[in-house]
């Protein structure tokens, strides 16, 4: 009888509830799409890239890259926050057209001086090289509505016990909506730092 009012309760329950997953999963969960996808070359899938408007201006498409964001579990604000730190850029590469960007611009530092050399860096782990994976190190507690995870980039295969930890420390803060964790903060320290 108790099996059967267990079940009850569960097919009971909505959907989401049953799909809620920890704070620690999301991260992990999160890292391993982005290593993923880095490694498969889908630039579009992990970060803008450089599209023609329908005057033939050069822009941004980000469509893909926001739809995985929200799909990853980022908050909203971190997505407004994100989109807003492209701005400069699109307003300087909308005064050229799609087919002379790369004439206009054949080196780094002239995307650099225009705010728009963010594919020289893996944006959510602030390196030129990729990594392999993520462990967890502590979470942080600071409420039943925030968390801070704390963890460590690493090269090399994830299941090896022989890991090349990268000299940075993690931080990604998460907060509850809508009873879902999502990533509100990603912060990159070197490991010396607090």
């Amino acid at each position: 009888m108790k099996n059967y009012f267990l079940i009850f309760v569960l097919l009971s329950l909505p959907l989401k509830a049953l799909a809620q997953t920890s704070p620690d999963s999301v991260v992990i969960n999160f890292y391993k799409w982005y290593f993923d996808v880095i490694e498969s070359g889908q630039i579009e899938e992990y970060q803008p890239i450089f599209a023609a408007d329908s005057l033939g201006m050069t822009t941004l498409n980000m469509d893909k890259y926001i739809k995985n964001l929200r799909q990853y579990n980022f908050s909203d604000s971190l997505i407004i926050h994100e989109v807003a730190s492209y701005q400069t850029c699109i307003k300087e590469i909308n005064k050229i057209k799609f087919d002379e960007l790369n004439d206009k611009f054949p080196n780094l530092e002239d995307y650099r001086n225009i705010g728009c050399d963010f594919f020289n860096i893996y944006r959510w782990i602030m390196d030129v090289e990729p990594m392999n994976g993520i462990d967890i190190i502590e979470t942080f507690k600071i409420n039943d509505e925030k968390v801070i995870i704390k963890g460590k980039f690493f090269r090399g295969n994830v299941e090896s016990k022989d890991k090349a930890y990268w000299n940075k420390f993690l931080y990604v803060s998460l907060k509850k909506e809508n009873n879902i964790w999502k990533i509100d903060q990603i912060e990159i320290k070197k490991t010396n730092e607090r």
